[in-house]
């Protein structure tokens, strides 16, 4: 394998030179640059991040680590960390729990043992493993306010739908496979559609969660008149609109439908959902501002990013496939 020394005897020039072309030193002529970028890649060079993380103290190696890649929403903000990552100059390795038990530990044991600094994507570890961390870590998109976070601000768009779509509707659902009255969206449509003097005509409905869920309480909802469904997630809201069609519901005149996540493929159902949707590039770029900041040793607070409501066919606005 080919060294710094084999790449300034080809070059002919200094070692000194080349090592300052490889680390982006400012002071190299632009011939000089050019020639030894061409002779790296004529030799295959490929420097040894082992040594130079002896010497620098940094592997310039993000762990981020979630439970999968199960939900589009969910690849879409693993997506946006690696890539706004990969622009702050950092590479990433991926670790998966699938749900395993003991398999975050084995990950925080392996990731701490060359990598800079760990996200937590979608997923909290114990207090116990986090407290016995010796890397900078921040955690994303979860409701641990006691560690370096950014959060999803789920009640925005929320809050947003229900008071642009105000009087349009005289009843109110939210189907869900949560009972927790305390979860974020829930608490924002029991505000919101309080807000509107409609307390009393305020419904809760829990079902089995994604399309098999929304598809069983189509049955309940469809003989509903002047409703409005917030569902839970997408999925949940595309089976919702699959029963709703087969028993020939009127949508959005009867039944206005919104989902949260704002997936591709509900743009192009057969009424394009209206959702609420998250910003996965703004917590991407929030999570690596905290991470740099804890790994320069620096306090980082914990930082809030906004849902915001997308409307389309399902409560009344035209076809819109963005």
């Amino acid at each position: 394998m080919a060294n710094l020394k084999d790449i300034a005897e080809k070059a002919g020039v200094s070692i000194r030179t080349v090592a300052r072309v490889l680390q982006d030193h400012p002071h190299v002529s632009a011939d000089k640059r050019a020639l030894v970028r061409k002779t790296v890649a004529q030799l295959g060079y490929r420097p040894n991040m082992l040594a130079r993380a002896l010497k620098t103290r940094r592997t310039m190696m993000i762990g981020v680590i979630s439970s999968s890649l199960d939900t589009e929403v969910m690849s879409r903000k693993i997506s946006s960390i690696c890539t706004a990552l990969s622009r702050a100059g950092y590479r990433t390795t991926l670790g998966l729990t699938y749900g395993v038990a003991g398999r975050i530990d084995q990950f925080i044991e392996d990731f701490s043992q060359f990598c800079d600094g760990i996200v937590f994507a979608g997923y909290s570890p114990s207090d116990t493993s986090l407290c016995t961390m010796d890397i900078p870590f921040v955690l994303v998109d979860t409701r641990r306010t006691e560690y370096p976070s950014v959060f999803i601000d789920g009640k925005a768009g929320v809050v947003q739908a229900c008071d642009s779509l105000r009087g349009k509707y005289d009843r109110y659902v939210f189907l869900t496979p949560n009972a927790d009255d305390a979860e974020d969206r829930r608490a924002a449509f029991d505000t919101s559609v309080d807000a509107l003097g409609s307390v009393e005509k305020r419904i809760i409905v829990t079902a089995e969660s994604g399309l098999p869920g929304g598809y069983s309480a189509g049955d309940d909802i469809s003989g509903m008149q002047r409703t409005l469904v917030v569902c839970y997630s997408d999925k949940t809201a595309v089976g919702l609109l699959k029963r709703l069609y087969e028993l020939t519901a009127r949508i959005p005149e009867d039944i206005g439908v919104i989902g949260f996540d704002d997936d591709e493929y509900p743009r192009f159902a057969y009424k394009s959902l209206s959702t609420v949707t998250q910003p996965t590039g703004e917590l991407a770029d929030e999570a690596v501002a905290v991470l740099t900041l804890r790994m320069n040793g620096e306090e980082a607070a914990t930082r809030t990013v906004k849902t915001s409501f997308i409307a389309r066919e399902s409560t009344g606005n035209t076809r819109k496939n963005n």
